[in-house]
């Protein structure tokens, strides 16, 4: 079933090429949405795709990106179809 999901993330994760290789990994597993680097250090997520797919990418975000995660906040909702790709916001 498709969702939306956003996701914030806290830690050591700009300047490490972190939005870059999320939207690798996006790319690769059908997601479409964005990712930003936020004034506040942080990076935030809005994804849309198949339920399984966007928590293989909570996973790639606790344990496999580049940087050091400390926390993840999520918010699941109703898949809104508002994203036709994924890109990287500035």
């Amino acid at each position: 079933m498709k969702k939306q999901l956003n996701i914030t993330i806290i830690g050591n994760v700009q300047g490490v090429f972190y939005r870059v290789n999320a939207k690798e990994f996006a790319d690769n597993n059908n997601l479409s949405g964005w990712i930003k680097n936020e004034g506040d250090g942080t990076v935030k997520i809005s994804a849309e795709g198949e339920e399984r797919d966007l928590k293989k990418l909570i996973t790639w975000c606790e344990k496999e990106s580049p940087g050091k995660t400390l926390q993840i906040e999520e918010k699941w909702g109703k898949n809104k179809n508002a994203y036709n790709k994924f890109e990287i916001k500035y």
